[in-house]
């Protein structure tokens, strides 16, 4: 099995888990204590592997508050300041910000393809 399948499979299983397997526990606590739990594997597949989540986490990383507003449902909603902690103290920076950036997280394969791309 190749080796993204089988982190996607690990993050569907414990998203916290395989977070703190590939960044760091420190960071899994703040996902786990920050980001609402039916957004946590969306976050992570973004954060490990650069596929884009839906239109509202989109919007939360693009930096985009008018839309991520518009697009939440009422758990996100209350969430939004505690996305914000997440992202700035647990996330790698270059993941988030703006739409270009989350393209190029994206086309780059997520945290594991930067650093599978730095060790080639």
């Amino acid at each position: 099995m190749p080796p993204a399948t089988q982190t996607a499979q690990a993050i569907e299983a414990d998203p916290v888990a395989a977070y703190a397997a590939h960044h760091t526990p420190e960071s899994a606590d703040g996902l786990r204590r920050k980001v609402p739990e039916h957004m946590q594997a969306g976050m992570v597949r973004y954060i490990l592997l650069g596929i884009i989540p839906g239109s509202f986490l989109s919007a939360v990383l693009e930096g985009d508050l008018f839309n991520a507003v518009r697009r939440a449902d009422d758990a996100n909603r209350a969430a939004l300041h505690d996305y914000a902690i997440f992202l700035f103290n647990y996330a790698p920076g270059g993941c988030f910000g703006s739409e270009d950036r989350l393209r190029a997280w994206s086309h780059d394969g997520g945290l594991i393809g930067i650093l599978e791309g730095r060790a080639a």
